[in-house]
């Protein structure tokens, strides 16, 4: 996997309340803050003039949910934009911790053996609705240099 890395995160970047609806003094949303942040994770981890984009598809559901659904939208954006998948994990265990799924793990596990340059998802609520906790792993992904994507951005909820 041929990828070119930038320099650290420059700036600090603006806490995320507890609920998107919230704005801050200057009017801006927490889901538009998230988004920034999201959007500076991919620039920072993987530049644009990389050979070719790889990606894990990750997607959450309810008890008894069927996460075919959700992986097939995220794995048809994929190959819109011609990203390489390059394994596809889920959890059906509801809104919890993202930390205590043992496929949102795998996902780890796989950016952290640099199988893929991201995780792909279709909405930030696959990997939780609490803007603390996305904010948590959009961190975790900088500090690893991998990105995460979304086919819908979080301001679009």
């Amino acid at each position: 996997m041929s990828t070119v890395l930038r320099g650290p995160v420059a700036g600090p970047v603006a806490a995320a309340g507890a609920h998107s609806g919230l704005h801050d003094a200057a009017g801006v949303s927490a889901a538009e803050r998230l988004c920034a942040l999201r959007r500076q994770v991919f620039g920072v981890s993987f530049a644009p003039g990389a050979e070719r984009v790889s990606v894990v598809v990750y997607a959450l559901t309810t008890a008894h949910g069927d996460p075919a659904d959700a992986l097939a939208e995220a794995q048809g954006f994929a190959f819109s934009r011609r990203w390489q998948v390059r394994g596809c994990f889920h959890d059906v265990t509801g809104d919890t911790e993202p930390r205590t799924r043992p496929g949102w793990a795998r996902v780890r596990r796989a950016l952290l053996e640099q199988r893929a340059h991201g995780v792909l998802m279709p909405t930030r609520t696959h990997l939780s609705t609490c803007d603390r906790l996305y904010r948590v792993e959009l961190c975790w992904c900088r500090d690893h240099r991998v990105f995460l994507a979304l086919v819908h951005p979080e301001t679009a909820l």
